[in-house]
């Protein structure tokens, strides 16, 4: 017996914590008044009230939204792989400009410091 989709966002709050445990909490809760008919259309509405949800998470949300309660088990488990790997990607991507911005914060700072010492000399 598979248990319901509500059921399975509360174990996945119970797995995370913060904003994130919040939000699959919310999500189970309006599956559970059955305030829409299906999980994007509750992610939509609690994405648009959260502002402490960074766009990145909230694009990989939405995709989620998108996977969960449309297809078979099967299907899930796809989709679900899919949005896995679009995470890994943006996280690999976020990293790398991250990166990026620290060799550059650091170059500002060594020809900050030069200037600063030219200037004082």
């Amino acid at each position: 017996k598979m248990p319901a989709l509500s059921e399975l966002l509360r174990q996945c709050a119970q797995e995370t914590n913060g904003v994130l445990q919040t939000l699959f909490i919310q999500i189970a809760d309006k599956l559970d008044q059955q305030l829409y008919p299906d999980v994007k259309g509750c992610m939509n509405e609690l994405l648009e009230e959260n502002k402490m949800i960074s766009p990145v998470a909230k694009e990989c949300l939405q995709i989620l939204s998108d996977v969960l309660g449309r297809f078979d088990t099967d299907g899930q488990i796809q989709g679900l792989q899919s949005v896995r790997q679009e995470c890994k990607n943006k996280l690999q991507s976020i990293t790398e400009q991250a990166q990026s911005n620290l060799r550059s914060y650091q170059m500002l700072g060594i020809c900050g410091g030069a200037a600063l010492v030219i200037l004082l000399m």
